[in-house]
């Protein structure tokens, strides 16, 4: 499909995934809570007919693929996952993660989806919990006219990063400070660099620190 949508995602294990949360909340609670906000995204981003959703994916051998996004069959929830995947068995699209960081990972999954035949293509994290469809569809929208849009982050970083074939991603992110404040700032500055036409998204929050479980509402509880 010319559009697809790519989902960085994490093995939900206690005490690899949002560690930093800890404390105030136990590394199970830390691993629960991202386990059903990477559920709920696929959940809502898979509804959306007008683009293949894929999963860049870091395994482990407790979840060695991410088929738990369709939830646990044994679940008092099963009943209505199975209702909403017509075939609860189909396999989720997906393939691993790759690079020592954040930058060669991003260039791995831009250079997987193309080769693939992808025209446009939308990477998004999985530690935005209730990222609105809203901005998905305006950021494939914006790739209309534009080569590049970017869903800023409040911590100076990005949620959202999108292309379309034949930008220069490499360059785009050479020398980036990856988990600084200084993230989307530098991005742009090489944009402009490339004299690529830039559309920014509305800012959306990343759940990383303590601080930032106050943007959680009462639809994502921590148990």
């Amino acid at each position: 499909m010319d559009r697809q949508l790519v989902i960085f995602i994490k093995a939900p294990v206690a005490g690899e995934v949002k560690t930093r949360l800890v404390p105030p909340l136990t590394f199970e609670q830390a691993a629960g809570a991202y386990k059903s906000w990477a559920q709920d995204l696929y959940k809502r981003f898979s509804s959306l007919k007008f683009l293949k959703v894929q999963i860049a994916y870091k395994a482990h051998p407790n979840f060695p693929n991410p088929q738990w996004l369709k939830g646990d069959k044994n679940s008092e929830s099963s009943i209505s996952q199975k209702l909403f995947f017509k075939n609860f068995q189909d396999k989720i699209p997906y393939f691993l993660q790759k690079g020592k960081d954040l930058g060669e990972r991003l260039i791995h999954a831009f250079s997987h989806t193309f080769r693939e035949g992808a025209k446009t293509v939308v990477l998004i994290g999985s530690d935005s919990p209730g990222l609105p469809l809203a901005y998905i569809k305006e950021a494939f929208h914006a790739l209309k006219k534009s080569d590049l849009v970017i869903g800023p982050s409040l911590d100076g970083g990005y949620y959202l990063i999108a292309l379309n074939q034949g930008v220069k991603f490499p360059k785009l992110i050479q020398n980036i400070p990856w988990s600084s404040s200084c993230v989307l700032k530098k991005t742009l500055q090489n944009a402009k660099k490339l004299n690529l036409k830039v559309h920014l998204l509305p800012e959306y929050f990343d759940i990383d620190e303590p601080n930032d479980l106050q943007f959680l509402n009462l639809q994502y509880p921590i148990e």
